[in-house]
């Protein structure tokens, strides 16, 4: 089984975050998105991942500064994160056919905010 892992320092924005951009402005939230993909992808190639031929899984530690966030609200980054993989070429799309689970733990780090995602292949042939 191949694993890898990059780590996003920081936070990525939430779901409430992007829906007030795109009420804000309708370019408002694009910039947000590309943003967030730029600094992931810098991530990931920081990490020096290789590219996976599987089918994936993929567990995501969100550590944040305190615990004013929803669950539910910090996991809709996992969208920026999936086309970040397949932006920068880790994955070949983001639907099911190469992402079979994802899972989510969410812990607090006021000092160290971060998210670490593991990346594990089913080593199954697509």
């Amino acid at each position: 089984m191949t694993r890898a892992e990059f780590v996003i320092h920081g936070r990525l924005p939430g779901l409430n975050d992007y829906i007030k951009a795109n009420r804000a402005n309708r370019m408002a939230g694009a910039a947000m998105k590309k943003k967030c993909e730029k600094m992931i992808c810098s991530a990931i190639i920081a990490s020096k991942i290789k590219p996976f031929e599987n089918k994936i899984n993929i567990t995501i530690y969100w550590f944040e500064p305190n615990e004013r966030r929803d669950p539910d609200n910090i996991e809709f980054a996992i969208k920026f994160i999936l086309d970040s993989m397949k932006n920068c070429g880790i994955i070949h799309d983001d639907g099911r056919k190469y992402v079979n689970q994802i899972t989510h733990l969410v812990g607090t780090d006021r000092n160290n905010p971060e998210i670490i995602v593991v990346i594990d292949d089913e080593r199954k042939k697509l």
